[in-house]
């Protein structure tokens, strides 16, 4: 059955279509949804909720635009060249040059799946709708065979992603066959993760028959279904927890005790465990700086935790007039040495020199929050 959002002709091409919003089930959000439908309780957004782009998700943003235009448009194209300029004029994590080299590696991969009755799609548009209501997606790449759809993600971030059972690919893989009008479903489905700046392999695939994508798509609907009528029963524990935006949810602390897990009685750790250690690093970190943001933000608006008064600690010191320090420092030859001297640089290099000028009156002692006492 062919696709809602996107019409294909029988020459293989397609009809532009006007698409707006978001998605009320992203494919994105699959894996935490299907999983812990409960977590769909925290997904509201609404119409004046404000976005922060970092700069590495604008990194990897830009890094897929490179690539579409690179493999729609021909890699020496001028849409290319004007994709390029605007990156020049952006503040990246990575030096232009370096995302191009990778993007021409993902290019030159997604040329070798193309045979001669291949069917490339690039950020296809795919409607999920009769699948999962509410829901579409855009997948970075498809290469359409006789007897085998090939699904490409390409992901540009450092924490490294599985194809295996990848809920997000398999929601492609279904996309695709619906938006085909065949007699019949390929034998085989291929989805791949391409992730050129992760730890380990670049690529990684999964092969499927169709009735094991059917299983798994079955097992996602079912999830996902749940998410309107979703009681604390159907809240479960897993990697999808660090995306997930119950602000103090039990499972999430569960989940950073289960990846801290080892043998305490034991002499030496094993290499499987110093390895298990050592991967969890980021997922612990994460969770637990998202956790304690939360609970003080919390704090701050009087949700929780009001017979408890706030801890604070010393933070940084900063100038309260950096203009006046600034001349004193210049009559006294100091900026020689620092040109932009912070209050603690100045005392550690010279211990009595803010004392003897009378910069004391110009510091901010700014304050963090520690923790929390019981009044």
């Amino acid at each position: 059955m062919k696709s809602y959002l996107q019409t294909w002709d029988d020459q293989g091409k397609f009809k532009e279509f006007d698409q707006t919003g978001h998605a009320k089930y992203s494919p994105s959000k699959f894996h935490r949804l299907a999983n812990c439908p409960y977590s769909g309780k925290y997904d509201v957004v609404t119409e004046d909720e404000d976005y922060e782009v970092g700069v590495t998700t604008t990194t990897g943003t830009m890094a897929h635009e490179l690539a579409a235009a690179k493999l729609i448009y021909g890699v020496h194209s001028p849409e290319v060249e004007d994709v390029l300029n605007r990156m020049k004029l952006m503040e990246l994590d990575t030096d232009i040059d370096v995302i191009e080299e990778h993007v021409n590696d993902y290019v030159s991969f997604v040329y070798s799946l193309v045979g001669e009755y291949s069917i490339v799609r690039i950020e296809e548009m795919l409607d999920l709708s009769q699948w999962i209501p509410g829901s579409f997606g855009t997948c970075d790449a498809m290469v359409i065979n006789p007897n085998e759809y090939t699904i490409v993600d390409f992901k540009y971030g450092f924490k490294p992603v599985d194809a295996e059972q990848n809920e997000q690919l398999i929601a492609y893989a279904v996309g695709a066959i619906n938006a085909l009008d065949v007699n019949s479903p390929p034998e085989t489905i291929t989805m791949v993760i391409y992730q050129p700046r992760a730890i380990g392999k670049t690529i990684k695939t999964w092969t499927v028959d169709f009735e094991t994508l059917r299983e798994f798509a079955i097992r996602i609907k079912r999830g996902i279904e749940r998410v309107d009528k979703a009681t604390i029963i159907d809240r479960h524990v897993g990697t999808w927890c660090e995306y997930c935006k119950n602000r103090i949810c039990p499972k999430k602390i569960e989940h950073i005790a289960s990846l801290l897990q080892i043998d305490t009685a034991k002499e030496y750790l094993s290499d499987t465990e110093i390895y298990g250690l050592q991967s969890s690093k980021r997922a612990v970190i994460r969770l637990l700086n998202n956790f304690y943001d939360d609970v003080m933000d919390m704090y701050d608006s009087g949700e929780i935790m009001q017979a408890y008064t706030m801890e604070y600690t010393n933070g940084r010191k900063t100038w309260t007039d950096e203009e006046k320090v600034r001349k004193v420092l210049t009559e006294s030859g100091m900026l020689d040495a620092f040109l932009t001297p912070s209050p603690s640089q100045l005392e550690k290099k010279y211990p009595d020199f803010i004392e003897k000028m009378g910069l004391n009156e110009y510091i901010n002692q700014t304050k963090k929050k520690s923790g929390f006492n019981l009044q």
